[in-house]
């Protein structure tokens, strides 16, 4: 029996970039290993200090029907180049504490090899989800490094399917499949092949990924009024077939390429969203130079994105690539369980035009437009994607604002 993975084109050029990443993944989040993992890592033969270090690096996981253990992160002292030292960055963020200050690199597998990491460290950004013989394989917008790819090779984001050759290493808790009850509760995922097949021929179709976005709204919004149990999902592919004829007809195009862009407004919704990304992480979602209060000031707004467009000039597919990107990470990578999938797809909506914004304030004020987009890219995307509970506070606030229909989203992305 033949197996296939179905992937973006980047998946088999990515490489991590180690001690050259400008926003690691060794920083802030809650890295988990296994009973299995830790005792493979206890069978180092290492110095007394670095057992020590070991021993006091991992705690059992509190979180209700978790097994394993989260690695604690740095918040008094910070290794470095295996020394014990007081780091402000480390107090001010956390750590891993087995991350060298200097070199950016991992002191696991600089001084003992890979075979010793948990598989979190060795897998991310790459995510797996296994449905029959195909295996979706895709990388998470997360990783600065991803973004970069993004931004650089225009069929990046394009899918295709490979015989896969090497299964067995997919086995285990690495490749996520869905279980009876999170397909009772999320029909669409039982059609998920089908679906990321629609959006992402959808999105790659028009070189406006802002027309795209509102016609994969109104596809949305059909299976999710259809769409009530296991039984009806079957129905899906008849949807997605009979929208694929008519997004092909000039007429709905030109429907949607009519929509006038209201800034005023879009800004003023977007700006109720992103403190439901970030809070008060005023480091990272500056746009404060285009408002004065709740007041969009269009002149700057127009500017940051016409200084976007021309840093930018020439690749014009890159804020195509990383929504088609962003697209997969929730997706592939989350198994839909918040909401309809027509709620599931506003999310995504708005997490684009969040984007938007913040290209449009990179544009106005930095000189280095690329190098910071990637970071907030990264930085948006951490928020987000691999944070089911704030997604659906972005939700809860959408609905608040009265976000509700294709034509709601279409005000926002356009």
């Amino acid at each position: 029996m033949d197996y296939y993975y179905k992937q973006p084109r980047y998946f088999s050029k990515f490489r991590c970039i180690g001690g050259e990443c400008t926003e690691s993944c060794c920083d802030g989040w809650t890295i988990t290993w296994t009973q299995e993992e830790l005792d493979r890592l206890n069978t180092i033969d290492c110095p007394e200090e670095f057992r020590d270090l070991i021993e006091r690096s991992f705690s059992k996981n509190t979180k209700p029907g978790s097994d394993n253990y989260v690695v604690n992160l740095v918040n008094e002292f910070y290794a470095q180049n295996g020394e014990l030292v007081l780091d402000e960055r480390a107090l001010a963020e956390g750590k891993c504490p087995f991350h060298d200050n200097e070199t950016g690199l991992c002191l696991i597998q600089k001084n003992y090899g890979e075979k010793y990491l948990g598989s979190v460290c060795t897998q991310y950004p790459r995510r797996y989800y296994n449905r029959d013989q195909i295996y979706i394989r895709s990388c998470s917008t997360s990783c600065p490094a991803v973004v970069d790819i993004l931004l650089k090779n225009k069929d990046a984001a394009e899918m295709e399917t490979v015989i896969a050759r090497d299964v067995q290493k997919l086995s285990g808790k690495s490749t996520v499949r869905d279980t009876v009850e999170a397909v009772e509760k999320s029909p669409y995922i039982k059609k998920r092949l089908e679906i990321i097949d629609f959006y992402t021929e959808l999105f790659n179709k028009f070189d406006n990924i802002e027309d795209s976005i509102v016609l994969g709204a109104l596809a949305a919004k059909k299976i999710t009024d259809t769409v009530k149990t296991i039984n009806d999902a079957d129905n899906i592919p008849s949807i997605l077939n009979s929208y694929k004829k008519q997004f092909s007809a000039d007429s709905i195009l030109d429907s949607i390429k009519g929509i006038e862009s209201n800034y005023k407004l879009k800004f003023l919704i977007i700006n109720n969203l992103v403190y439901q990304y970030f809070g008060t992480r005023k480091d990272y979602i500056d746009i404060s130079m285009l408002h004065d209060g709740e007041q969009l000031i269009p002149e700057r707004y127009l500017e940051g994105k016409a200084k976007f467009a021309k840093a930018f000039e020439g690749r014009e597919y890159a804020l195509r690539n990383v929504a088609i990107n962003m697209f997969l990470d929730i997706f592939v990578q989350l198994n839909m369980t918040q909401g309809s999938f027509f709620e599931t797809y506003s999310v995504f909506t708005a997490f684009v035009a969040v984007l938007q914004v913040f290209a449009c304030a990179i544009g106005y004020e930095s000189d280095d437009v690329e190098k910071k987009f990637i970071k907030i890219t990264a930085m948006l995307n951490r928020g987000m994607s691999h944070n089911k509970e704030r997604a659906d506070k972005v939700l809860e606030k959408m609905k608040e604002l009265g976000l509700t229909t294709p034509a709601h989203l279409a005000l926002i992305i356009k």
